[in-house]
């Protein structure tokens, strides 16, 4: 655009120069850690001129301290003409509140300087009502920092606020990160001394354990709770924070079961373990991977779960080991670095674990998940792929068992340049929905479905959740897929897949972390196959995705796999109707609210 000014001077097109960051407040209940003494910055590419304007490396601070307060953004500046102002603005998700601004005025006559400011953010603050927290502070996220130039002919920069730019910027602010996947390595095992007595929370330091880089902002762990002397759960969390209502593990007196934890590393670069039975618990831990804040990682992208691999009727052997190439079998790109895998084992003869390691590596001294015989029972395994786009699977079980693997979504380097999709920001863990509380359990045949994700407003790609199941009246699974509907439409019900994230028996409670892709719409939705149950649901963080982006685009997508098998359903859902007050308020002050919606009975699954 153009504006009129009273002197005699050229007069120049208006645009802005946009950047990408990622904050590290979160809504209500969603602290980050202090900032520590080696959080350290980072620079980001320097910008080509437009016009008289040249502005160079931007470095900034890269952790946001708990309770707000200024993160330093510093950059040169430069202009054929007197510059008078420089205004960093960061626009975001649409949290009310939330729009940080920092200015400076300059001396007169200034046509090169650098500028040095400190954007506010403030404290997430919690507002407490029938539904939880809300969030009306800062929201983690993508921000796109609009550095405007402010001179006597105008204020000038160098596109559209939100618009990348042809050498884009790379900025990542805040408790985020890219993925670096390792080889399981056990970290942690209890029975060898340090059982964790009953209520109470012991610290494992990780960053800088076991090849865990110092400035690392998140692990990846397969966490197993055995030799427990009571029923109870165990909550993994950035140690230094407050327990949040949220669990990781539930467990059965004298059981041996696990799963996949990925959590921000609190003080000292620890996480902290909670015992939430009244009796004894050991505890084991293998370290799977861990995100580091810069590019150097990979970044994620999310998928509907697809079929990579079913031994039925074939069985794997007593001892067996079981490859699968998952560039083949689930379409990933050659490129990938890693898979996010919900590994399922089924009629096994005999009790035992499975471990999930790269092919052409030697077997770690790890395991993915344990199980009994008889059992149907799944886990979550973010694996690194090694040759040929592989991994391999060993039973220790000394008969035959079941394997079936899906595939929810997959690692590659950031080679873009920029940090704006695939990037974890982690946040404390955080209970979003407890149908126990409601009253509503899933009835089987039916999908929950929820509401005001908004992927373009808030930069939601994936969320990173725990899903428990509890309260079963029958055996039966939880599939937890995106919703298929069009952006812009309600909740449809539609993309159900052949795959599933919990098996669980009539009574039992059990949980599973899950890679949950969001629809183009906003929308994930959770399938239980039969009976009824409730359904807990937790969050531990979420993949970014650019602002005004589908989640997963469909002309990027990897090849699709094998049609599903016959007689898989699709889910047939109602119209969900608009929430309440009562269900949380709008998508801008509610993003993660989950009301149940009902849905009709569709055909049993093999």
């Amino acid at each position: 655009m153009t504006r009129d000014i009273s002197r005699n001077r050229r007069l120049r097109r208006a645009t802005a120069v946009a950047l990408t960051a990622v904050t590290g407040l979160a809504a209500a209940g969603l602290a980050a850690p202090a900032a520590s003494a080696d959080a350290g910055s980072a620079s980001a590419p320097s910008q080509q001129s437009a016009g008289g304007i040249s502005i160079g490396d931007v470095s900034f601070q890269r952790q946001v301290p708990p309770n707000g307060g200024g993160v330093p953004v510093s950059f040169p500046v430069s202009d054929s003409v007197a510059i008078s102002k420089v205004t960093v603005t960061a626009h975001g998700p649409a949290v009310p509140g939330c729009a940080p601004t920092a200015s400076t005025t300059l001396a007169d006559g200034t046509l090169s300087t650098t500028v040095s400011l400190n954007l506010p953010f403030a404290a997430a603050s919690t507002t407490d009502g029938a539904n939880g927290p809300l969030p009306t502070g800062c929201q983690a996220g993508l921000y796109a920092l609009e550095i405007a130039v402010t001179d006597a002919d105008g204020v000038h920069s160098f596109g559209a606020v939100g618009t990348p730019l042809a050498k884009p910027l790379d900025v990542s602010v805040g408790i985020a990160g890219t993925f670096v996947p390792t080889a399981p390595q056990r970290v942690l095992d209890t029975r060898s001394g340090g059982t964790l007595a009953a209520r109470s929370a012991g610290s494992l330091k990780v960053a800088g354990v076991a090849g865990v880089p110092a400035d690392a902002v998140a692990v990846v762990m397969n966490v197993t709770a055995t030799e427990a002397k009571d029923a109870g759960f165990v909550t993994v969390y950035p140690t230094g924070q407050p327990v949040p209502t949220a669990s990781s593990l539930n467990h059965a007196k004298g059981q041996t079961i696990p799963n996949a934890v990925t959590v921000q590393l609190g003080a000292g670069g620890a996480v902290s373990m909670l015992n939430g039975s009244d009796g004894n618990l050991d505890l084991v831990a293998d370290v799977v991977g861990y995100y580091v804040p810069d590019t150097t990682g990979s970044v994620y992208t999310g998928l509907s779960p697809r079929r990579a691999l079913d031994t039925r009727p074939a069985h794997v052997p007593a001892r067996g080991t079981v490859t699968v190439d998952l560039c083949t079998t689930a379409g990933l790109p050659a490129a990938a670095t890693a898979a996010a895998l919900n590994v399922t084992v089924t009629d096994p003869q005999d009790a035992g674990f499975l471990t999930v390691y790269p092919h052409g590596q030697s077997r770690p001294d790890a395991s993915s998940l344990n199980f009994t015989a008889g059992q149907t029972i799944a886990n979550t395994a973010v694996a690194r792929l090694g040759s040929g786009c592989s991994v391999d699977i060993f039973s220790s079980a000394f008969a035959p068992v079941d394997i079936v693997v899906d595939a929810s979504g997959y690692f590659v380097p950031d080679t873009s340049g920029q940090t704006t999709d695939g990037v974890l920001v982690t946040v404390a863990p955080e209970r979003l929905y407890d149908s126990r509380d409601t009253g509503s359990p899933i009835a089987g045949g039916t999908s929950m479905v929820g509401w005001g994700l908004q992927p373009r407003d808030w930069g939601i790609g994936s969320l990173l959740l725990n899903v428990t199941a509890t309260n079963p009246t029958e055996d039966s699974f939880i599939t937890v897929y995106p919703d298929g509907g069009p952006v812009d439409s309600g909740p449809t019900g539609a993309g159900l897949s052949d795959a599933s994230n919990l098996n669980f028996t009539a009574g039992q409670t059990i949980p599973n972390m899950v890679n949950a892709t969001v629809g183009a719409n906003g929308y994930v939705d959770f399938f239980n196959h039969v009976g009824s149950t409730d359904i807990v649901v937790d969050l531990f963080g979420f993949y970014t995705t650019s602002s005004g982006a589908k989640p997963f685009s469909a002309s990027a997508a990897p090849a699709a796999p094998a049609a599903p098998a016959a007689g898989a359903p699709s889910a047939k859902v109602q119209a969900a109707p608009a929430p309440s007050a009562a269900e949380g308020g709008t998508a801008a002050s509610s993003p993660f609210r989950l009301p149940f919606v009902a849905a009709t009975r569709t055909a049993a699954r093999p």
